[in-house]
């Protein structure tokens, strides 16, 4: 009879100890296990994070728009193509802040996936979560969380979580990985609170239903639900859902200082809209929750602190839940774990969900606004535990190499020279936001924006738009200064040489 050794796993087979092997057989299974371990920890420390090649961008061949442009087309995959491909990408070849695509291009990627990356592409940490038995006992049997879970998750998720709820906020539901899912869930915990304080719970009293109040442009999500709320394509405002108030938002004129006085005229008439809609909805479909992002995800723009806190006053006088939105911003992009941290409130939200950088959605909540009982919100949160797991390697990471910092000087270093070169060239212009999570504009318009994202595609640089000619940056929380340069290299160069036109 032959067993396999489970000490080491890729280096044969063994017979059974009573074949004569005695302390021999003993030894020897010793002698491996101590090999087995001395081979991983070769391994983790000849894992680089940045190998040579990957300093800086890197362009060997053109790059290849034929394999693409094929793949432009519908397909039969939903989803999949329709116009929206970008690079073919070698993931096992990607490191850090860079991505290698299919020709051995090196290219830098201050987009990220959307912003959903926090340490890059194959970083050590989440490398070691995702190679965990913790990982392996979740992905495995995709446990129903609510239902199901394992004797220990309780104290795990509380381990987990505890380290990053927002001031006042204790509770959480954790949804999974789908961002609009979590502003759903959101928003229904919201109504649920608003009728039981309202119509003392009674369904029936709540029957004309209600609204929800947003701010345009803005970004919830594209589900059937939340492409009402976004209002950012024309395409989706046809599409039933859950009806919606949307205010235009008091997008503050750059820059601040020498406009302090308008901006402030804006968000006062603002102010005054929004608790005009609330009182005008009482009588029609009442406002059962107030849904803003810290920064708006379209277009990069923000309003003063003051707006939010008389916006977070209203919410209170008229007894409306106030939800911030922090899929975007949270998990350290504007240099602190929540983006509405910078609004310096005492009581910030009664619901504020997070998801992308996390690697899983929810929402934390006060206490009040926790379900009472386990039907009113309801997810089969399969994915749960292992996006955990992953969300625990991120925040290691976060903390042992302090990113948060990182991100403040990085989003500091690269605000002054994108500045620098509104004042010198005039072509950029209102450079904006917090940490790393920045826009700017072209002057040119439209045209000109798709000639410089060609011009910074040719120089190994992916970022993207934001708006017609808004550009967005949504890096890695690990980006540098070192490697932030590179972009303000290529803008630099970009009237130096002759452009192709934009591919058609």
């Amino acid at each position: 009879m032959c067993i396999r050794d489970r000490t080491q796993s890729t280096w044969g087979y063994y017979q059974d100890s009573k074949m004569n092997f005695g302390i021999s057989y003993n030894l020897r299974r010793g002698i491996l296990g101590w090999l087995n371990l001395w081979q991983q920890l070769l391994m983790r420390t000849l894992r680089f994070q940045y190998p040579l090649p990957y300093h800086k961008p890197r362009i060997l061949h053109p790059i290849v728009q034929q394999a693409i442009q094929k793949i432009q087309k519908p397909l039969p995959v939903d989803g999949f193509g329709a116009g929206t491909m970008q690079y073919y990408i070698d993931y096992s070849k990607s490191r850090g802040n860079f991505f290698a695509d299919h020709k051995g291009n090196i290219i830098l990627d201050l987009y990220c996936q959307g912003g959903s990356l926090p340490l890059g592409y194959n970083h050590d940490h989440m490398l070691d979560a995702v190679s965990s038995s913790k990982f392996d006992k979740y992905l495995l049997q995709k446990p129903i969380i609510q239902q199901y879970p394992p004797h220990d998750f309780y104290t795990y998720f509380r381990q987990v979580t505890a380290s990053i709820s927002p001031r006042g906020l204790p509770a959480v539901s954790l949804i999974g990985a789908s961002g609009p899912t979590a502003v759903e869930m959101a928003i229904k915990a919201a109504f649920l609170k608003y009728v039981d304080v309202h119509y003392n719970g009674s369904t029936e009293k709540a029957s004309k239903g209600l609204s929800v109040m947003t701010f345009e442009p803005s970004s919830h999500g594209s589900s059937l639900a939340t492409a009402g709320l976004s209002k950012s394509n024309p395409l989706f405002n046809f599409l039933p859902g859950l009806n919606s108030i949307n205010i235009p938002f008091p997008a503050a004129k750059l820059p601040l200082h020498p406009n302090t006085k308008e901006n402030s005229e804006n968000e006062k008439k603002c102010l005054y809209y929004v608790k005009e809609q609330i009182l005008q909805q009482e009588s029609i479909r009442p406002i059962g929750a107030i849904l803003i992002e810290p920064i708006q995800n379209i277009s990069n723009v923000f309003a003063s602190r003051e707006f939010y806190k008389h916006l977070r006053e209203l919410a209170k006088i008229h007894g409306i839940p106030f939800i911030v939105n922090e899929i975007h911003t949270g998990c350290g992009s504007t240099g602190k774990m929540w983006a509405s941290d910078y609004w310096g409130l005492e009581d910030t939200a009664d619901i504020l969900v997070f998801g992308k950088k996390c690697q899983i959605s929810g929402y934390f909540t006060k206490p009040e606004f926790h379900p009472r009982e386990k039907s009113e919100i309801s997810d089969c949160w399969n994915d749960v535990g292992w996006r955990l797991v992953q969300f625990e390697g991120v925040y290691k990471a976060i903390k042992f190499w302090k990113l948060f910092d990182k991100v403040s000087d990085t989003g500091s270093y690269l605000r002054y020279q994108l500045g620098n070169l509104e004042k010198e060239t005039k072509f950029i212009t209102n450079v904006r936001g917090q940490g790393t999570f920045i826009g700017f504009d072209i002057a040119g318009g439209p045209q000109e924006a798709a000639l410089l994202m060609e011009h910074l595609k040719a120089c190994g640089i992916h970022i993207a738009y934001c708006g017609e000619s808004t550009f967005a940056l949504r890096p890695a929380l690990i980006l540098e200064p070192k490697h932030a340069f590179h972009l303000i290299e290529a803008i630099q160069s970009f009237k130096k040489r002759k452009i192709l036109p934009p591919l058609q």
